[in-house]
């Protein structure tokens, strides 16, 4: 016999179509709408007016004196933990090339991809360790170019916790975007952005 401590609620299968939808609309009017699309999803979902949507070294910046010594701390502990494991990952792949028969040679290589978007997910509890495992893990599989996205907070651009674990993860580019309407601009490279 099972005894069930919590279940899931039914959720109706027509609010998850009504959301695919509206999603797949977002990415389609972003693609053919470009730079534009992009703004006014900020604007309206977001109330992100920016001229820029990148995050200037001055920004960049003022995060890195705003945190405190035992952020600084903690964060430089966590993001060891996740690289010393991924290097590990890297560490366990391997390379080879083996013969078949009549001329026929088949094998694997390990090549890193040239750029790659991370979006961490803000919201009432922003995901500072989401930017440690993709942008981190990212670099130390050898990707040259990491776009990290996050999106704004109250008007007043990125989370600074966020913003700080961004850059110190080692993302070569970031930008204050939020949403649909961020991975669309990676993946079409709108707003600045090289795509996806």
């Amino acid at each position: 016999m099972v005894d069930y401590l919590k279940r899931a609620e039914h959720q109706s299968r027509q609010g998850n179509r009504d959301l695919i939808d509206r999603v797949r609309t977002m990415i389609s009017d972003i693609e053919q709408g470009g730079d534009e699309a992009v703004r006014r999803y900020a604007r309206d979902l977001d109330g992100w007016n920016a001229q820029d949507f990148r995050v200037s070294d001055d920004e960049i910046a003022t995060a890195r004196k705003t945190m405190s010594k035992v952020f600084k701390e903690d964060f430089a502990f966590c993001k060891k933990q996740v690289t010393d494991f991924a290097k590990r990952q890297r560490d366990s792949l391997s390379e080879f090339e083996a013969e078949f028969g009549n001329g026929i040679t088949l094998g694997q290589k390990i090549i890193p991809v040239d750029t790659v978007g991370c979006y961490i997910p803000g919201g009432k509890y922003p995901l500072i360790s989401a930017a440690i495992m993709s942008v981190a893990t990212a670099r130390v599989a050898g990707v040259n170019h990491v776009i990290g996205a996050a999106p704004p907070r109250e008007g007043r651009g990125i989370f600074p916790p966020t913003l700080y674990a961004l850059a110190e993860s080692g993302a070569t580019e970031i930008y204050s975007i939020g949403g649909v309407q961020a991975l669309a601009a990676m993946a079409y490279g709108r707003v600045g952005m090289r795509p996806v």
